[in-house]
């Protein structure tokens, strides 16, 4: 990350963040009072059907040594 090389870029970037916090505080407000109209699904998404697993590979006979 290249801000964390100096003290100076680090501050402007804390100082960046600072600002941004209210501007996201406000986007969330807003998400979280909007939510009660958010359109639902009618119904929950159809399961996919899965294949049978398939049958494991037959073990090989060892030869005796």
């Amino acid at each position: 990350v290249d801000w964390f090389e100096t003290p100076s870029a680090l501050q402007n970037r804390v100082v960046d963040l600072e600002r941004q916090v209210p501007q996201l505080q406000g986007q969330l407000d807003l998400l979280l009072r909007l939510q009660p109209y958010a359109p639902r699904p009618v119904a929950p998404p159809l399961a996919v059907a899965q294949p049978p697993p398939a049958d494991p590979a037959p073990a090989l006979p060892r030869s005796a040594e």
